[in-house]
């Protein structure tokens, strides 16, 4: 018995050992080389085409990595010129492939013109691929350079400058359970090549807002198969979201794994997602205005039956996803339902959101609002269209008219009363007055009162007159009073907040007069 367990306890370190080993062998774990199509010694790049040099410093982690070859790819171990291997300095390696398995070897690379600058590397013989430990390059545009499967001929010819066109294309469904539905696909259009009696393979590539790196790049198919080349959902859109700009490039081979010729020129950059037709917006207080947008890519819908030659019809959303300040019930708002709905019949018309500016009944507005949108997850659908957010659109406000604006009521020496539509009073008995009130929309009270008392007895020959002056003044807004308080009785004299409790009363003493004070 005891001896059964010892075998146990020994087969149990020999399995753990055998994983610890291939958990550490780097035939197990070296991953793929980034951009490894692009860099063959036959692919020459052209910056005057706008091709971007391959930089390994954007692909590699210090202070270095284990990385497996292609399609039996090797490193390129004799010298390299500029611009091949799809970068400006490119790295070849001195001495060979080693012909053993399992065996590490060290080797060093050189990084052109004169290998002044160098990289210790290791290469490891696998089953059949072999595997390269490559240092991070000390600077850009550097790049590791590797050799092609096929010997051949490259073509010196390439097609005209491409355009990314868009089309729905009818996907069946992974399951008879499933329902058909129509999927996005771009494809990168050009003129098809004719080179003597030659077979042309073309291969697409796919960039998103820039040329450094690809998104997706096809394998090289004759004519008959450039619908492979598409990109889709599943060949890259699903790792994204919509409102990115979308360019290609296509590079033609005599043989699917033979080396490639020149790169075409880049194709426009093709904005695809939702735009705002202006950024911004001009509105004033309290008024409303539409922000226009337009869909420049439809979206796909399901089928009832696979057999059916239209889809049924499909809606997206665009809500409002704002600032705190803009939500739907105060500052910036939809008037309908915060968003838009929009039916996929119509989504290559220019659509419309209703914003209105909501009065918070502040003395001063905020000028300059912000308003995100945004599409809605669905249940269904491609996700690429899914949490899309839009380009942000400013609403400037204005005042408006600004009659209200800077308006007085006014109460001097007898008193002389002035009310704010500039009528006239007289009043001549001591007391307190009302001089304003009003409830604004939220039923709020605003009131100013003015309180006077005898000040300045006057007679002359039969006339005798007792002056009333105006002694103190009460502003309120909602919860907030503000008293100023000099008449007779009053010790000492009051200045100051009654109650503030909205802080809505701005009260500013002008420099230099202790009488003038502005609320």
């Amino acid at each position: 018995m005891e001896r059964k367990r010892i075998i146990q306890s020994l087969l149990f370190l020999l399995q753990l050992n055998v994983l610890i080993a291939l958990k550490d062998d780097p035939c197990t774990t070296a991953k793929n080389l980034p951009n490894f199509e692009l860099r063959l010694k036959a692919f020459k790049i052209d910056l005057a085409r706008g091709d971007r040099p391959i930089c390994d410093r954007y692909f590699i982690k210090e202070p270095g990595e284990w990385f497996r070859t292609v399609d039996g790819n090797e490193m390129v171990n004799n010298r390299t010129t500029f611009f091949e291997c799809g970068t400006q300095y490119s790295i070849y390696m001195q001495g060979h492939v080693p012909s053993s398995l399992n065996r590490v070897v060290n080797r060093t690379a050189c990084v052109i013109p004169s290998c002044t600058t160098k990289y210790n590397i290791q290469l490891k013989k696998c089953s059949n691929f072999t595997v390269y430990y490559l240092p991070r390059p000390s600077s850009c545009d550097q790049a590791y350079c590797f050799g092609f499967g096929e010997n051949g001929i490259a073509p010196n010819i390439t097609t005209d400058k491409p355009t990314v066109k868009y089309e729905l294309v009818k996907s069946a469904g992974k399951t008879a359970a499933e329902l058909s539905e129509q999927k996005l696909a771009f494809k990168c259009h050009f003129t098809p090549v004719v080179d003597g009696t030659n077979i042309i393979y073309y291969k697409v590539f796919w960039y998103v807002n820039d040329h450094t790196s690809t998104i997706f790049a096809s394998q090289a198919v004759p004519k008959e198969r450039l619908p492979e080349t598409y990109l889709r959902g599943e060949t890259g859109l699903d790792s994204i979201k919509l409102n990115i700009e979308i360019s290609c490039k296509v590079r033609l081979y005599y043989h699917p794994k033979g080396p490639p010729g020149p790169s075409s020129e880049a194709s426009e950059k093709f904005f695809a997602g939702i735009k705002p037709l202006k950024r911004v917006y001009e509105i004033s207080r309290d008024n409303t205005t539409v922000i226009e947008f337009k869909l420049t890519v439809p979206f796909g819908c399901m089928y009832a039956n696979h057999n059916d030659p239209y889809p049924l019809p499909c809606k997206h959303w665009i809500s409002l996803t704002t600032p705190n300040y803009l939500k739907c019930s105060q500052g910036i708002y939809a008037v309908d339902r915060c968003g838009k709905l929009i039916w996929s019949r119509n989504w290559n018309e220019t659509q419309t959101i209703s914003i209105k500016h909501k009065n918070d009944n502040n003395y001063r507005t905020i000028q300059t609002f912000e308003v995100h949108t945004e599409t809605e997850v669905r249940s269904n659908g491609e996700p690429f269209w899914d949490g899309v957010e839009l380009p942000t659109v400013f609403i400037n406000v204005s005042e408006g008219s600004n009659e209200w604006k800077n308006k007085k009521c006014e109460a001097v020496s007898d008193p002389h009363m002035t009310s704010f539509e500039n009528r006239h009073y007289e009043s001549q008995e001591p007391g307190t007055y009302t001089l304003y009130k009003n409830k604004d929309p939220l039923e709020n009270i605003n009131e100013i009162q003015m309180k006077v008392t005898p000040c300045n007895y006057v007679k002359s020959g039969n006339y005798e007159h007792m002056n009333q002056c105006a002694c103190g003044i009460a502003a309120r807004a909602s919860s907030d009073v503000y008293v100023i308080d000099r008449c007779p009785g009053t010790v000492p004299f009051y200045f100051g907040f009654k109650s503030c409790v909205e802080d809505s009363l701005n009260v500013m003493k002008k420099v230099n007069d202790e009488h003038d004070y502005e609320i």
